[in-house]
């Protein structure tokens, strides 16, 4: 297999960027699925490829899709803060499919990694 260099992961991982934020999904999707491909599993790399991918698959409807990716970038390796947003596209995708209560659990895990839990 073709080993890529950071640079060009880099470069792909942008392009795939630019894709989504044109609403170009389809061309964002292979970009993603393609960087991916080129990442070992676990590297925060491939949780950032997956992560993208869960983006694209919530703004094109597509909530099943999106809990797929998202499995997959948060057992990429231990989560850290940074990765708090993980958790409010997963409310997302709950929400997408009135899965409400598991939506609110997820949205409480997002306040509580990214440090925006109100005090009640």
């Amino acid at each position: 297999m073709v080993e890529l260099t950071l640079s060009e992961k880099r470069a792909i991982s942008v392009l795939a960027f630019l894709m989504f934020r044109m609403r170009r999904n389809q061309s964002a999707e292979r970009y993603y699925r393609a960087l991916a491909k080129f990442c070992n599993t676990g590297s925060r790399e491939y949780r950032q490829a997956m992560a993208g991918l869960a983006a694209v698959s919530i703004d094109s409807g597509a909530a099943e899709q999106a809990q797929r990716a998202l499995r997959e970038a948060m057992s990429a390796g231990a989560l850290s803060s940074q990765d708090s947003a993980l958790h409010l596209m997963k409310a997302q995708a709950l929400m997408m499919q009135g899965r409400r209560e598991e939506a609110d659990a997820a949205l409480e895990e997002y306040h509580f990694l990214s440090g925006t839990r109100k005090e009640r």
